[in-house]
């Protein structure tokens, strides 16, 4: 495979890589450029994945219910 000349031809290389590293960590999020790598340490304490999470519980408790 040649190495793309161009910036987004680039980026589409380092996303693609990052994503499968973050897989194979069995990470639940993945931040595969260097910017949104930068938001991964605050990102599982936020009051975003802490809603993610707690919908997701009401969930399961419903489907269990039922």
């Amino acid at each position: 495979m040649s190495v793309p000349n161009t910036v987004a031809g680039k980026a589409i290389l380092v996303t693609g890589a990052g994503r499968g590293l973050g897989r194979a960590q069995g990470r639940e999020e993945i931040f595969p450029d260097p910017m949104s790598a930068s938001l991964a340490t605050g990102w599982d304490d936020g009051v975003v994945k802490s809603l993610e999470r707690a919908n997701a519980a009401a969930v399961q408790a419903v489907a269990v219910a039922s």
